[in-house]
């Protein structure tokens, strides 16, 4: 299976290069980055960081954008410019780092009327729009992972998600603890399947995004098999904090042990 582990795993705080050399030598086929502080933060990496990270052998990559304070769906023009401004800082690094994949959130609305998450998510197009048409758009590709943590998050529904999917020709990262909080797991999925060219791997008891190991909350795995494809990076986002690498480890055996 094509397994990743991702850098926002507590364990990888501080250097990133570090966390792709673990990555390497505990034979995963590749890392998600993420450009946002205390990482790889887009006004702060230098370009020597990037290109020293793109030379470990046989390891590939994706990057995921910003995240703290960054609202790309926002009803605020302020919040709007600068989250735009970092998106597209994050999608030049493809200059200096072969990027395979880019994962955007899609931000979030001051209400969960559907009448104003309709704006918000107006606002996404937009921002969708712009962004392919940024330089670094045709060298990785950009998908839309689902949050809906809350009944105020842009997209907060599956139909809605799905809809989003159609209509702008993204596909999607499917983050399996998130969806495990309000939509389910599994065949609830189902419609996702033609959208998924990334999975993130976390479990949790489903009330709480805790990003436990695979295997260590209530998600039924053997439920997501039509969903997991031979070739989708499976990226193990997970934060076990009595030992983070052990509880990366031990996700990536656990789903070996359930789909093969």
């Amino acid at each position: 299976m094509n397994h990743w582990v991702a850098m926002s795993s507590f364990y990888f705080l501080k250097d990133a290069y570090q966390a792709s050399l673990w990555a390497q030598e505990n034979n995963f086929t590749g890392i998600e980055l993420w450009a946002d502080v205390p990482f790889l933060f887009v006004d702060g990496v230098k370009p020597r960081m990037l290109k020293k990270i793109g030379k470990i052998k046989d390891l590939k990559f994706s990057l995921h954008t910003p995240i703290y304070g960054i609202n790309i769906s926002s009803v605020n023009p302020g919040i709007l410019t600068e989250s735009i401004r970092q998106v597209k800082k994050a999608l030049a690094w493809t200059d200096y780092l072969e990027i395979e994949r880019l994962i955007l959130h899609p931000g979030d609305s001051p209400s969960p009327l559907k009448s104003v998450r309709d704006i918000s998510t107006s606002i996404l197009y937009e921002s969708i729009d712009d962004l392919l048409s940024s330089p670094g758009s045709d060298k990785t590709e950009l998908l839309m992972e689902n949050i809906a943590l809350s009944p105020k998050d842009t997209l907060a529904e599956p139909d809605e998600f799905v809809d989003f999917l159609k209509t702008s020709g993204l596909n999607c990262c499917l983050d399996v603890g998130h969806a495990n909080i309000r939509w389910g797991h599994g065949p609830d999925l189902a419609s996702l399947k033609p959208y998924i060219k990334q999975i993130h791997i976390s479990d949790n008891d489903g009330f709480e995004d805790a990003h436990l190991p695979a295997g260590d909350g209530v998600i039924d795995w053997s439920l997501l098999g039509g969903l997991i494809e031979k070739d989708i990076p499976l990226v193990h986002e997970v934060r076990d904090l009595n030992d983070v690498p052990a509880g990366i480890l031990r996700s990536r055996d656990y789903i070996e042990k359930c789909f093969t």
